[in-house]
């Protein structure tokens, strides 16, 4: 599965950094390399590149990350291209601050199975606009959503704030709910009302 270009960035640095000095950076370190806005941007990066078999890493230890041999790279990629795949719902278009716009032909995208926990409760959104950019969502972007009613600290939801929709990493603070633009030149939204997540982003898919 190709990189994004960001990905690419991060995945070379990667390797550079091990290379030279025999152990992974630190979230922080690549944090303030790209300059990303949150430590939950460079863990969403992370999991990407996870996700693709670019890399190997243990949540529960610093320093964990290990690069994955090209050959084993390749070969997975090829397991995963024999994949069967399941049709999603393609519900529409979502950009920040506006309503859901909705497709009216019933289409579908093809997804690969691997991807799809419970192809029941998840549906595909297109996506405009670029506030999450920093989390390797672009404009253009399809993106995989599981419906839920909540969310985990850092994890992208699609989220209603007084009627209006946006796609954005969820944060319950101590007196509101945060929902940060993964676009450094954006501002974070500060809802201390009512927040309605209708679901959680848990995979994407991107032409080229």
């Amino acid at each position: 599965m190709a990189l994004t270009k960001k990905q690419r960035e991060i995945f070379d640095f990667l390797k550079i950094f091990i290379e030279s000095k025999g152990y992974s950076p630190s979230i922080r370190e690549i944090q303030d390399e790209f300059g990303l806005s949150s430590p939950a941007t460079v863990h969403k990066h992370l999991s990407l590149l996870e996700q693709k078999s670019y890399i190997r890493k243990d949540a529960n230890k610093n320093r964990s990350i290990d690069i994955v041999d090209a050959s084993e790279v390749r070969q997975v990629q090829n397991i995963f291209a024999l994949e069967t795949s399941i049709q999603i719902p393609l519900r529409g278009m979502i950009q920040a601050g506006s309503p859901i716009e909705v497709f009216e032909d019933n289409e579908q995208v093809d997804v690969p199975q691997y991807m799809v926990k419970k192809p029941s409760k998840t549906y595909a959104l297109k996506v405009r606009g670029d506030s999450m950019v920093d989390a390797c969502i672009s404009s253009g972007d399809t993106i995989l959503i599981e419906e839920r009613s909540w969310a985990n600290n850092g994890e992208i939801v699609v989220a209603s704030v007084e009627g209006e929709l946006t796609l954005k990493s969820y944060f319950k603070e101590k007196d509101h709910i945060r929902l940060q633009p993964e676009n450094t030149t954006m501002e974070a939204i500060l809802v201390y009302g009512e927040v309605s997540i209708l679901g959680v982003l848990t995979g994407l898919l991107r032409s080229y």
